[in-house]
Order: C-alpha cells, then structure tokens, then sequence
C-alpha cells in the first residue's frame, strides 16, 4: 500500500456543517478506486478534476430544495451547501485514463496504475 492520504489541509470544507461528502478509497493492484456519497445529486450538480496533473478534486453543491411557507421543523440534518475533497495522487496513474459512474448516489471513479515496466539489460563481456 502507498502513501495516500487526502491533502490535509485542504481535504474537505463547507459552507454549512453538514456539507462534506463521506469518502472510501481502496488500493488494488491495478487501481483506485473512489466511492464518494452524493445522494440527491444531479450530475450537473458534481464537477470531478484532475488538477495539476497530480490531485482529484470532486466539488458541488447540494441545494436546499423547497422549503415550506409553513409548519415547524424538528430535526434538519441533511446537508446543504457546497463541498470540495481534494486527493494527492500518486505518481504510478493514469491521470488521463480516469473513469466516474453514479449508481444510486454513489459516486465511484476509478483511477488506473501505470504498469510497472521491467526490461532486462543484457551483460555483455569484454
């Protein structure tokens, strides 16, 4: 397993305090793989990037939909707001190779390793 960690500084922020997005990321041996939850958006709503050829980021925003004229609140908890996640990648993938699909609010990206090119040298005598 790599050294692979979110950007710690800059690894997630909202403008509310329900406005993150859970994250699992898995390491194979042929890729990474990403699993964001982003139930209730729209892929208009979610831009993924690669930026600086080295970094993922996944933004959005989730809107606060219709709010009634009337009645009282007694629990408000799912999130609104925007959301930012940013991932050191490591040097070893495909940046340009890198694949998203929504299934049910879950957002999956697969990132594709580099194959590790081993070439023998041959040892000539003199």
């Amino acid at each position: 397993m790599s050294h692979l960690l979110p950007l710690d500084n800059i690894s997630s922020f909202s403008s509310s305090n329900y406005g993150g997005v859970d994250t699992d990321w898995l390491e194979d041996e042929d890729f990474h793989i990403f699993k964001i939850n982003i139930p209730g958006l729209k892929r208009e709503d979610v831009k993924l990037q690669v930026v600086g050829g080295d970094t993922l980021q996944v933004s959005g925003v989730r809107k606060g939909g219709s709010e009634r004229a009337y009645g009282k609140w007694h629990m408000k908890e799912r999130p609104v707001g925007t959301f930012l996640r940013k991932f050191q990648l490591p040097a070893e993938v495909k940046a340009d190779e890198i694949t998203a699909f929504d299934e049910y609010g879950v957002l999956t990206i697969t990132v594709p390793k580099k194959k590790l090119f081993i070439r023998n040298i041959p040892i000539s005598m003199l």
